[in-house]
C-alpha cells in the first residue's frame, strides 16, 4: 500500500514539474515573440512602405530573427495620410504576437 501511495505522489509531482516546465518555456517564447514584434515594427516604420501596399501578407525575413519564428507584415492605405501596418510574430500555425499600428506616410 506505502509503495503504490509512494507511485501516486510521485507521478502528481512529476506531471505538475513537467506542466510547469511547459509553462514556463511558453511564456519565454511570448516575451521573445514580443520582442521580436516591437524590433521589426521599428525598422519597418521607418522603412518606405509604399511599395507594399495592398501586396497582402509578405513575408519578413532577417538574420537576427530567431529560427523559430516567421514574421509576416501587411500595408493598408487609409486614405487620410496614414498607413496601417499589422505584424504577426508565428510560431508554427500559432500567432504569439501581433500589432496593427497607423505610419504616417
Amino acid at each position: 500500500m506505502v509503495v503504490v501511495l509512494l507511485g501516486l505522489i510521485g507521478t502528481f509531482v512529476y506531471s505538475g514539474i513537467s506542466t510547469a516546465m511547459g509553462t514556463s518555456q511558453r511564456g519565454k517564447d511570448k516575451v521573445e515573440a514580443v520582442s521580436v514584434l516591437q524590433a521589426v515594427t521599428e525598422e519597418l516604420t521607418s522603412s518606405n512602405l509604399k511599395s507594399d501596399i495592398d501586396k497582402g501578407s509578405i513575408a519578413y525575413d532577417r538574420d537576427w530573427i530567431p529560427n523559430r519564428y516567421s514574421v509576416r507584415y501587411s500595408v493598408a492605405d487609409t486614405e487620410y495620410g496614414v498607413y496601417r501596418l499589422k505584424v504577426e510574430v508565428n510560431q508554427g500555425a500559432k500567432v504569439l504576437a501581433s500589432n496593427t499600428t497607423l505610419v504616417c506616410k
